[in-house]
């Protein structure tokens, strides 16, 4: 695989992203598009509400948001809500540290001021290993605002005006995504246009157009044994494509060791993977049909799943037509 800048548009009208993006169905990351200070309207309130910034010091990770949640600011709105949202949580195992793959994945529910308030918790009381050395690790996945959010909240993620406009102004569902990093998102599809918008801390992309995903799904599956499996009805994060044989055979596919791929089987110079890393207000579009993955990235200085305190990475995406 050959990697790739993914292409950027930075501050795009509507009529240039329809041209450069959505009707030709092409990624683009759109740098600080929820940032913009010449377009306050399309600025996101929770990048500024919700978390706490800073950035980091000396070193390669330098200009990486440091990021905490603001937990005071959103338990408020939560006292005086009718109701706590329960909301969907995954549970992932690792048997240290240091582990990259999972042993174990399950999915739960929990009130949402419970997860908050684990979020905002010392390392110690995420990450303390039990007596096998074990360490669990929670996340926040695909998570419907409308139920996720008490009504105070919801205004502070307002739809961007380019899933709105570009086309038929179809809002298929609305998501949020929050936890403390390390991440995953498995190599999938999805059948609308998405449009992502990383709200805390930071998250690597990597997007592959549909035959080159393809052909990389089904050679992870036919490393693992499963190539009986094929790809036409991928689901998004169910328990083989998390944990097991099949993740640790289509990771090393995408990802590769210390960022090296493997050979795919295919014809090199035709494997073209794009890749782009994100920062709060940094928005991107992914096209239906479009594979792609995505890691919540460690701020600099921490050590497998020991996250310095209070750490943070989030987004928000809209799926649309």
């Amino acid at each position: 695989m050959r990697l790739q800048p993914l292409p950027s548009l930075r501050s795009p009208t509507l009529q240039l992203f329809q041209d450069r993006a959505f009707n030709p169905a092409l990624p683009h990351v759109l740098p600080a598009y929820a940032t913009d200070p010449s377009h306050p309207e399309r600025r996101i309130p929770a990048l500024s509400k919700w978390f706490l910034h800073s950035h980091g010091g000396n070193g390669a990770g330098a200009n990486r948001p440091t990021s905490s949640l603001n937990i005071e600011y959103l338990l408020r709105h939560l006292e005086t809500a009718e109701t706590d949202p329960l909301v969907p949580l995954e549970v992932t195992r690792f048997a240290h540290a240091t582990a990259r793959h999972p042993t174990s994945f399950e999915t739960t529910q929990a009130p949402l001021s419970e997860f908050l308030r684990y979020l905002s918790t010392s390392t110690s009381s995420k990450t303390t290993p039990t007596p096998t050395n074990e360490i669990t690790h929670l996340y926040l996945s695909q998570s419907p605002l409308p139920h996720t959010l008490p009504p105070s909240l919801l205004p502070s993620l307002p739809t961007p005006t380019l899933a709105l406009r570009a086309g038929r102004g179809d809002i298929y569902l609305s998501s949020l995504w929050l936890g403390t990093p390390p991440t995953y998102t498995p190599l999938h599809k999805d059948p609308n246009d998405n449009l992502f918008v990383q709200l805390v801390g930071c998250k690597l992309l990597r997007i592959m157009d549909p035959g080159v995903g393809g052909a990389v799904l089904r050679e992870g599956r036919r490393r693992a044994g499963m190539s009986g499996r094929g790809v036409g009805g991928v689901g998004l994060r169910g328990e083989e494509m998390m944990v097991g044989r099949e993740r640790v055979e289509v990771d090393a596919l995408v990802w590769g060791a210390d960022g090296e791929q493997e050979d795919t089987g295919e014809n090199e110079a035709d494997i073209h993977v794009f890749e782009a890393e994100v920062q709060p207000g940094d928005a991107c579009y992914i096209p239906r049909g479009w594979w792609h993955s995505i890691r919540g990235l460690e701020e600099e200085g921490s050590s497998g799943l020991e996250e310095e305190t209070g750490q943070v990475v989030g987004s928000v995406n809209w799926w649309f037509r």
